[in-house]
This record gives structure tokens, sequence and C-alpha cells, in this order.
């Protein structure tokens, strides 16, 4: 099954990660050859944390701001990278953001995009406890420790949103006529909440590195390249092209 990056083209020179948390995708990226990678994300601590994991490598850096609004110049990017990240955007930014990715892009550049599926069971979904029971969540915040996700949002141009699990007619949508839509597919099914639960523990408390909490981003991915009816899939993956 065709990993997310390949989706990359073997040309691309620069590579833009939107939502590019702690890096892991940016160094990818940038071990498969890519010449320059850029990652932004909204949340400070996430891009300190990138940087002091990347130590310096050449060809990547990185940049605190908002998707939409993308601090680089028009046709700047072969590609961009946004893996479950729109999710976190609040609904009333989430036009802005696919203008910015249009801009950004080159013409004929490639956008390839990951977010949660209202599937089977959407309903699993961990980042959702905190809105549906707050008072159990406040009570595993004090279990696990650390600052968690929140801390990141504070002074920021939002905060923490619902976690929200898009239809294909939604993504479509927001896609508008401005791309051209080559991959569309389901992934994901039990598996990736089940996981998403054993890997919260480690997020909070900035764990990212653990060998327990490398294990389970295997599980996820794993499941993941599993192609799901995406009436079913916790998980969906679009690739598009810029008109």
């Amino acid at each position: 099954m065709k990993d997310w990056l390949d989706w990359v083209p073997g040309q691309a020179a620069a590579v833009l990660d939107a939502g590019c948390n702690v890096g892991a995708t940016v160094m990818a990226l940038s071990e498969r050859g890519v010449a320059r990678v850029e990652g932004v994300d909204l949340n400070p601590a996430a891009i300190e944390s990138a940087r002091a994991r990347v130590n310096g490598r050449p060809g990547i850096a990185f940049r605190h701001a908002s998707c939409d609004e993308l601090p680089f110049e028009d046709s700047t990017f072969d590609a961009i990278t946004c893996f479950e990240v729109i999710e976190h955007v609040p609904e009333q930014l989430r036009p802005a953001v696919f203008s910015e990715f249009h801009r950004v892009l080159k013409p004929g550049g490639r956008l390839i995009l990951s977010v949660p599926h209202q599937g089977l069971f959407a309903w699993l979904d961990p980042e959702n406890i905190r809105f549906h029971f707050p008072a159990a969540h406040r009570f595993a915040n004090r279990l696990a420790g650390g600052r968690g996700k929140e801390a990141g949002y504070e002074d920021q141009k939002h905060g923490v949103v619902f976690h929200h699990h898009f239809s294909v007619r939604e993504l479509l949508g927001l896609l508008g006529e401005r791309f051209d839509v080559i991959e569309k597919r389901g992934g994901g099914l039990l598996l990736a909440p089940l996981g998403f639960w054993l890997r919260w523990p480690f997020y909070r408390r900035g764990k990212y590195d653990n060998i327990l909490c490398r294990l389970i981003e295997k599980m996820i991915e794993a499941e993941y390249r599993l192609r799901m009816p995406c009436g079913l899939s916790y998980g969906i993956l679009i690739v598009a092209s810029k008109i």
C-alpha cells in the first residue's frame, strides 16, 4: 500500500508541512531527500520541540504561524503535507486555510491531506473527551501529569477546538474548484482510535520519542495504510493538485 509521503512528487524541491507539531513529518521529508522543508504550527511549544529534535539539520526551518495566514510568498512550494491538522482549526477559519494552501503552492503543486472521518468509530476519538466529559478529562490530566495540549494554545489565535470528523463532501467543498482531486481513500478503523487513547499520556508529558509511544504510532500508521471503505474509515486521505 502506498505510504502517504509517497504522494509527494519525487522532484519536489520545496515542501511545506502545515501543522508540523514536533517535526516528525518534516524529518521524514528531509530524509527522503527534499532539499527545503518548512514546518509551521500555531503551538510555539511544539515548534521549540521540533527545532530541538532536528538539531540544526540543513534544509529544515520551522515557523510559528497559523495556517490561515502563511508567512510565505505566492507559488513557493511544490507540495504541502497536512496530516491530522484541519480538525484543530475553528470552522470559520478553514476556508482561509485552503485559500492559503492554494496561494503558496506552485501551479500543479500537490496537497496531501489527512483528517478524521465520520466513520464507524468516530465517537471513540479521545480528543473530544474534554468536551463530552470535562470533569473526567481534568481527573485524567492530574493522573497523567504534564501540561498537555492546552498549554501550547495559551495566548494564541484560538484555543483547543472540538475534534471535527469530516465527511468527504465537506472536504471537497473546502477544496472547491481550485484543486483537482487525484486520490481519495479511507484508512484506519478501530486500532487507530485505540492507539490515540494509548498515545495520549505520552503526548501529554512530551515523551514523543518513548519506545512505547513510537510502537503505538507504528500500529496506527499500519492500520491507516489499509484501505477501508470511506463509510467506515476513521480517517480519510485526500491528494489534490493546484489548478
